[in-house]
């Protein structure tokens, strides 16, 4: 090994040791968080190791998450923060905010339904009602729209015996609006949720599935 290469790695090594001593707030101000719409009670510990309590998006109750500066990130120039709760970690991703614009790269995992809702609707929701998500990446911008691009699986678990089957379709973008059409289990269209603003609609033709749906505490129309 070259006494460059050797030097090099040394070098690396004493910035990463010196980066793992920045406060967990320096990252949440350096990736953008607020500017995202993310505010939080209290942001402790250090960017390997961090935790943001009482966070909200948005008006929405997130709860406790634990916050990991994205180490692969930083190395391509880019701030990026590995996003998952504190206990009970069903989900995971991973954050980059700009000044125009907020990506979630590589959702996976279940998150609660009245985790997506906005503030006041979720009395009547479960709160074992999950939407399970596989390899989701949307694009939020500043300003008006739900998004700019949005890719991904999203599906609803059978729920109760309340004739709510296993729903599952794409997430996709249409004109601004962020829009996820749920498949039955024959295959064809059966609900179809979008986020338009701070609202989340929920629509079906299907009788059974409408009932459905109101049983979970989601007006359907």
């Amino acid at each position: 090994m070259s006494r460059v290469v050797v030097i090099l790695v040394a070098l690396l090594a004493v910035l990463g040791c010196v980066a793992a001593m920045f406060p967990l707030s320096w990252a949440w101000q350096a990736a953008g968080l607020s500017r995202a719409g993310l505010s939080a009670e209290a942001v402790t510990g250090r960017v390997w190791d961090g935790a943001a309590r009482g966070v909200r998006v948005g008006g929405r109750a997130v709860g406790d998450l634990k916050l990991v500066l994205d180490g692969q990130a930083l190395l391509g120039g880019r701030v990026g923060v590995i996003v998952l709760p504190l206990r009970n970690a069903t989900w995971k991703t991973t954050v980059f905010a700009s000044a125009d614009a907020t990506r979630i790269v590589d959702l996976k995992g279940a998150v609660p339904v009245r985790m997506l809702l906005p503030a006041g609707t979720t009395e009547a929701v479960p709160a074992d009602l999950e939407l399970f998500f596989d390899a989701v990446d949307v694009s939020v911008p500043r300003g008006e729209g739900a998004c700019t691009s949005a890719s991904g699986r999203v599906a609803l678990a059978p729920w109760g015996d309340i004739g709510l089957p296993q729903l599952i379709g794409p997430l996709s973008c249409d004109t601004g609006v962020l829009t996820a059409a749920l498949m039955g289990p024959e295959g064809r269209p059966a609900v179809q949720v979008q986020v338009v603003g701070a609202e989340v609609r929920v629509s079906s033709t299907d009788p059974t599935l409408q009932a459905g749906l109101a049983a979970a505490g989601l007006a359907a129309n």
